[in-house]
Parts: C-alpha cells; sequence; structure tokens
C-alpha cells in the first residue's frame, strides 16, 4: 500500500474529527448491503430491460394516441432518452453490484482488534461543527417547517488504541452500554474488514482507577 509521509496522521484527525472513517459504507451490517444492492441492482435491470425494449422497437408506439398524433411520431426522441437513461442505469447498477461483492466478502470474513478504550461516547450529525453553528442551524427549521435537531442522526461510538493509532468504529446500543463507561478498559472487536462493521465487542480487562481518570480526560476533550 503507498504510504505518503503525513497522509495517514491528516486522515485519522480528519477522521477523528468527523466521527467515522472516510470510506464508502462504513460501519453498515454486510447483510444489509448485500440485500439492498441486489434489490437495487435488480430494478435498475429492469429499467435498463425497457429502455432496451423501446430502443430496437419490441414496444409498440403507435397504439399509444397524443394530442398532436402518436408516441410513433416522436420514436427518435424516445430512443435516444432510452439510451441515455439505460446509460446511468447500467452505471448505478454497476455501484449497487459492488455493494453486493462488498457485502457478500464482509458477511463470512472477520477480524479481531484489541487495544484499549480510549472513548465511548453518543455521536449525533454535525457534531463536529463549532457549537455556535449548531446551536443556530439544528434550532432552525426546514423547508417542511420540521425542526432540523429532529431529523439529527444518532450513533455510537468507540475510539481504540491500536498499534496505527486510535481508531474509531461505531456500534450498536447493546454493545456501547458495555463500555460506556468502561474507558482505559482493554477491549476485543469483532469486526468486517472492508465495512467495519463490528459484530461482537467484549471486556478483556477492566481499567485501573488511574487509568480510568486519564481515559476519561482524554474522551472529554475530544
Amino acid at each position: 500500500m503507498l504510504n505518503v509521509a503525513g497522509m495517514g496522521d491528516a486522515t485519522g484527525r480528519a477522521e477523528s474529527m468527523l466521527g467515522r472513517r472516510l470510506r464508502p459504507w462504513w460501519g453498515q451490517a454486510p447483510s444489509k448491503l448485500l440485500i439492498g444492492g441486489l434489490v437495487r441492482a435488480g430494478l435498475f435491470g429492469l429499467i435498463i430491460y425497457g429502455c432496451w425494449q423501446v430502443r430496437y422497437g419490441s414496444v409498440d408506439l403507435t397504439e399509444i394516441d397524443l394530442a398532436d398524433g402518436s408516441l410513433e411520431d416522436h420514436r427518435s426522441t424516445i430512443e435516444t432518452a432510452a439510451v441515455w437513461v439505460a446509460a446511468v442505469s447500467a452505471v448505478l447498477a454497476l455501484y449497487n453490484l459492488i455493494q453486493v461483492a462488498v457485502g457478500m466478502i464482509d458477511l463470512f470474513v472477520r477480524r479481531h482488534v484489541e487495544g484499549q478504550l480510549l472513548a465511548a461516547q453518543e455521536r449525533r450529525t454535525g457534531d463536529f461543527l463549532p457549537g455556535i453553528v449548531q446551536h443556530f442551524w439544528f434550532r432552525s427549521r426546514d423547508r417542511s417547517g420540521m425542526n432540523r435537531s429532529v431529523r439529527r442522526r444518532r450513533r455510537y461510538e468507540v475510539v481504540i488504541a491500536t498499534s496505527r493509532g486510535p481508531k474509531s468504529w461505531t456500534v450498536k446500543l447493546q454493545d456501547f452500554s458495555k463500555v460506556r463507561s468502561r474507558h482505559g478498559a482493554r477491549v476485543r472487536l469483532r469486526v468486517s474488514p472492508l465495512l467495519g462493521y463490528v459484530s461482537r465487542i467484549a471486556v478483556l480487562e477492566a481499567p485501573t482507577p488511574a487509568e480510568h481518570t486519564g481515559f476519561d480526560q482524554y474522551a472529554h476533550r475530544r
């Protein structure tokens, strides 16, 4: 893997600030990604099939009447539009097939990550923004009249001290409840390699009082 001096540190700082890895679909359940990708790829496949039928004349447009004639009179325009729709659908279908492949791989492969728990905290959309910005933006209302704070997504994050520095993962609420007050403990995460989905978290060693205090201070600084 190419290693550019300073790039890893800069990426790590950005991930820490944003509270998530800068990687597509990070933290999503492989099964959810797999099923969603299959469904959407199938829908785009149907759209491509329909466009193919229109483009090569399998669809009879003469039976559909318009005020100024029939759709057959506009076949050239319709065929051109069908080609463009098929092209866009093909790109989107490919994107979803990549999701299917990633989900399939991560559905069966797991690795273990061990380290000391630096922080366990609840994150909300936009919480890395300055407080005054959050106050005015999320207290305002969107176009539908709903308060933006209602739409803020909530997730649960753990930060682990690894051999490559602090790394964060999104965990389920029940796993978060196990470690939320165990700052400084040594923990083991069972994660998928591509999506970083945490399927299990276990506490290996409880923190000493001194470690607990020190790591609490780390968490408050974030």
